[in-house]
């Protein structure tokens, strides 16, 4: 949730995908606050569309968010069901993660997120 780009897969450029990992890390901070005004304890998900382009911000475990860019062709319901099956198998890279001691994610391990998100499409 700290904004960080951890991997990156299709056709956005890496410097737009680091800015919309920054800003998706701030507009789900935001929507958490919503969220405890209502008495909600979180939302783990966030919908954004647009006229040609939306973002699903979807929340994998406390400290990860999945930002998922599609165009209006593809029905909310199926990225819905990706972002969900992409979130169920990086957990065990991200638990891989967390054991090791806090540094810069490695190329490894960068390359491991990015292969298990390629490999799901």
């Amino acid at each position: 949730k700290s904004g960080e780009l951890l991997a990156k897969s299709g056709t956005v450029t890496q410097e737009s995908a680091i800015a919309v990992s920054a800003l998706a890390a701030g507009v789900f901070s935001a929507t958490n606050e919503l969220a405890k005004l209502l008495g909600e304890r979180e939302f783990t998900l966030t919908f954004h569309q647009g006229t040609e382009t939306n973002i699903h911000i979807s929340l994998v475990d406390p400290l990860i968010l999945l930002a998922v860019i599609f165009d209006n062709k593809a029905p909310i319901g199926a990225i819905r069901f990706w972002a969900k099956k992409i979130s169920t198998s990086i957990k065990p890279v991200l638990a891989k993660m967390a054991a090791t001691p806090r540094q810069e994610p490695s190329q490894d391990l960068r390359n491991g997120l990015k292969n298990e998100i390629d490999n799901l499409f």
